[in-house]
Order: C-alpha cells, then structure tokens, then sequence
C-alpha cells in the first residue's frame, strides 16, 4: 500500500527531474525541456496561491515513487496529472495514486470536477483513468494533438 504526503519546498528538485523526464515531456503538450529557475518560480507560486495540490507517493521503504498534481482551473473544476518514477512504472501504482489524491482532493472540495487531458496515444494512461474512475468526456484536438478530456466527478 502507498502513502502520500503533500509536497513541501524540499520536493522542488524531485518534481523538477520527473517533470524533465523524456517521457513526461513526451505526453506532456509542452515538449521542451523546462528549465530550474522556471520550474522554480511555478513550484514557490504553486505552493502559496493554494490552487494547486502536490502529493508526493511513496512506497512501504519510503521512497519516493510519483506524484499526482490537481490545479484549479475555475470554481468548479481541476486539472490532474501523474508522473511515476522511471524504476516504478509498470507495477500498478498509478490507478492507487489517482484514487487516492483524488479521494483526499474530493473530501476539502466537494462537486469540483476533475478533469484530465490525455494523448489519444498514450493507451496505457488512458486505461490507468479509466479503471481510476474517470470516464469519457470528449475529444478534442489540443495543440495539435487529438486528446482525450476525461473527468472526475
């Protein structure tokens, strides 16, 4: 079983390199490279204007394995993401992250609807979703790329 913590300042380095690996950037509609400083100033920001909510998973060792982001968009609705480390994808841990960042999300916000954007593509993040709960909400061509928006309610 996992546990989470939210991120803290300290995490500003581990958020930078998942959020830098290739294949984050690849299913991300922002594929460049993010530099520190920017990463830096998005993190202090984040973590102050309380519209964004980081949890940081581990694993029964304590060692940090992914991180599922909600950002507010408006009063009724949230992005999601996730990132597993590279030398923990593959083991199932994704649907338990987003259930239960979305289960600790839901409790201090009831009736915001989650939203996630996922490459057409990336079937393998499309089924993790689907078995996390989320269900079909459209298609849509979002910078270029077709995509799929599931939701959360």
């Amino acid at each position: 079983m996992l546990k989470f913590r939210y991120a803290t300042d300290s995490d500003v380095e581990l958020l930078y390199e998942w959020a830098n690996d290739p294949t984050a950037r690849e299913n991300s509609y922002n594929k460049e490279s993010i530099p520190f400083e920017d990463h830096k100033k998005w993190f202090d920001k984040g973590l102050c204007s309380g519209k964004r909510s980081i949890y940081i998973f581990t694993n029964d060792k304590g060692e940090a394995i992914g991180q599922v982001r909600i950002e507010y968009t408006s009063e009724n609705e949230a992005i999601i993401s996730i990132s597993v480390d590279i030398n923990y994808r593959k083991n199932g841990y994704a649907v338990e992250m987003l259930n239960t960042a979305c289960a600790d999300f839901k409790v201090k916000t009831p009736g915001i609807k989650i939203s996630a954007y996922i490459f057409k593509n990336n079937i393998a993040s499309y089924k993790c979703f689907i078995k996390a709960g989320f269900e079909g909400y459209k298609e849509e061509v979002i910078k270029g790329i077709p995509s799929y928006i599931l939701y959360k309610i």
